[in-house]
């Protein structure tokens, strides 16, 4: 039977990893690692931060989990190709657009 745990309300916790504790190879670690890896700097060098010991705290985690959706939801919509193809259209009258159409 399954220990029961007592659950603890605190107000802060902190979550930290052991040293090379997340190492793992799928077929997208590289990508993925890449993408998070340029996002992260990216925010570091805009506010002119450079360092090895990162440290991601929110004053509730409603924040937190804006933010790691937010990077997972750009992620997803990283790699989309827009090609402009509307000449293909050019000669179908049902996509013409209004005159005052500007």
């Amino acid at each position: 039977m399954p220990r029961k745990i007592k659950v603890k309300k605190r107000e802060k916790v902190v979550l930290t990893f052991e040293d090379e504790s997340q190492i793992r190879y799928t077929p997208f670690t590289n990508r993925t690692y890449e993408f998070v890896e340029r996002m992260i700097e990216n925010i570091l060098s805009k506010k002119g931060v450079k360092t090895d010991c990162i440290f991601i705290g929110s004053p509730n985690k409603v924040d937190l989990y804006m933010f790691i959706s937010g990077l997972i939801e750009i992620y997803h919509y990283s790699n989309i190709h827009i090609i402009d193809d509307t000449y293909f259209y050019e000669d179908d009258t049902d996509f013409d657009l209004p005159e005052d159409n500007n």
